[in-house]
C-alpha cells in the first residue's frame, strides 16, 4: 500500500464512527439517552400539571422554578388545611410512575445522575412530611422550596461537569495508547522494510486505524 493511500485512509477514519474513542462514542449515547430523559420527564410533568390537584396546590405552593408569585407565596404564614394535604398527597402518588421512569432513563446515562436525582425526590418527600404533621407552615415550605430550584441547578452542572471530565479523560488515555501503538507499529515497519531489502520475498506493512491493527503483504 502507498503512503498516499495510507494517509486517505488516515483521513477517512477521523470521520468513521468506528475510529471514535470509546469515551467519544460513549459521550453521543449518553447524550442521546439525557435528550430522551428529559422530554419524557417533560411529558410526564406536563400530564401532572393538568390534574386538578395540581393546579389547586400550585396556588399556595411553589412547584416550579421561577414562579412569579414566589414572594406572595412565601408569606403564608399557616399550615396547610387537611383538603391541600390530601392534594399533595394524590400528587406525591401519582408522581411516582414518573420518578420510577426518570430514575431508569437516567441511569442509562450515568449513575451519578441516579444518585442526585433520587436525593432531590427525598427531599420532596421529606418537605411532604412536615406539611402534612404541620412541622412546616405553608411559607416555611415554600421558601425552602424556593432555594432549592436555584440550587438544584448548581448540583446538576456539577455532575454534568464531572461526568464530562471524566469522559475527556478516558478520551486522553485512549488516544495516547493509540499514538503509542502507532509509534510502535511504524518502528516496526521500518525495521521490517530493512529486513526486507536484505531479502525481498514479501513486504508487510501494518497501520492502525482506531483501536484496529491491519497488516498488508506484497
Amino acid at each position: 500500500m502507498k503512503a498516499s493511500q495510507i494517509l486517505l485512509l488516515s483521513a477517512i477514519c477521523i470521520f468513521v464512527s468506528a475510529c471514535a474513542t470509546q469515551a467519544q462514542q460513549q459521550y453521543k449515547a449518553m447524550e442521546a439517552q439525557l435528550s430522551h430523559t428529559i422530554e419524557g420527564s417533560k411529558k410526564c410533568g406536563a400530564d401532572l400539571q393538568n390534574e386538578d390537584a395540581y393546579q389547586r396546590s400550585a396556588q399556595i405552593f411553589i412547584l416550579g422554578a421561577n414562579d412569579p408569585d414566589a414572594v406572595k407565596k412565601m408569606t403564608i404564614e399557616r399550615f396547610a388545611t387537611q383538603s391541600e394535604k390530601n392534594d399533595l398527597m394524590h400528587l406525591t402518588s401519582l408522581q411516582s410512575s414518573c420518578r420510577k421512569m426518570n430514575l431508569d432513563n437516567i441511569g442509562n446515562v450515568h449513575s451519578d445522575f441516579v444518585t442526585l436525582l433520587a436525593g432531590w425526590y427525598a427531599e420532596n418527600d421529606e418537605i411532604i412530611v412536615n406539611i402534612v404533621r404541620d412541622n412546616m407552615t405553608i411559607a416555611d415550605a415554600n421558601e425552602v422550596l424556593n432555594k432549592r430550584f436555584s440550587r438544584r441547578q448548581h448540583e446538576w452542572n456539577s455532575v454534568a461537569s464531572n461526568v464530562t471530565k471524566q469522559l475527556q479523560g478516558a478520551h486522553q488515555s485512549e488516544m495516547q495508547e493509540r499514538q503509542r501503538a502507532a509509534a510502535a507499529l511504524q518502528q516496526w515497519n521500518y525495521q521490517q522494510q530493512m529486513i526486507n531489502s536484505l531479502n525481498r520475498p514479501t513486504t508487510t506493512n501494518c497501520h492502525q486505524f482506531g483501536n484496529n491493527i491491519n497488516c498488508t503483504s506484497y
